[in-house]
């Protein structure tokens, strides 16, 4: 059963279906969504249903509005209590980068009940990746030719937020992206 957040459905990869699994590839694929992607080859579909075979501690999620693919998010285990998270959006649906990350605060409270740390990796030319990061208050750990490492203990208050409607949520998070 998918997990809800507000308008949102959010399903685990291994419960998908095969022509979700299809359609998650078409995005994630695309040369706009690629172009930030550690990997940027295309998967084909046995590539990434094996995959989906040996995912054990990672959690990759699909997320639905309106039956509707808009992205996907994932937390892949470092260590005890911590994971690395990203996400990617449909190329087609705009501005759902708060959405993206409401839908990530309430993963992570009602999911991962073991999560004490985030931690992220994006391209330093990705500056949405990087404003996303700055704004969940992430701070970065270290630097490379091509990737800023970021990290971000998991507090009571980060987890809080998830109970907030999405609605006071997103005020919220403009607010303070506004105080900036």
């Amino acid at each position: 059963m998918p997990l809800q957040v507000d308008k949102f459905s959010i399903i685990p990869y291994q419960d998908l279906e095969l022509n979700q699994h299809i359609d998650m590839l078409n995005v994630r694929n695309h040369l706009d969504v690629r172009q930030w992607m550690q990997n940027e080859d295309e998967i084909d579909l046995k590539a990434h249903l094996h995959f989906v075979q040996h995912l054990d501690q990672d959690k990759y999620y699909a997320v639905y509005k309106d039956h509707i693919f808009v992205g996907s998010v994932y937390f892949k285990k470092e260590d005890i209590g911590v994971y690395d998270w990203g996400c990617y959006l449909n190329p087609d649906m705009f501005g759902l980068g708060i959405s993206m990350v409401y839908i990530m605060l309430n993963i992570t409270s009602r999911c991962l009940t073991d999560i004490t740390m985030l931690t992220a990796k994006n391209r330093k030319n990705n500056d949405n990746a990087i404003s996303l990061n700055e704004l969940l208050n992430f701070q970065i750990q270290d630097e490379d030719d091509e990737y800023i490492h970021w990290a971000l203990p998991v507090s009571k208050e980060l987890k809080q937020l998830s109970s907030l409607n999405f609605k006071d949520f997103k005020k919220h998070m403009i607010n303070k992206w506004n105080k900036g």
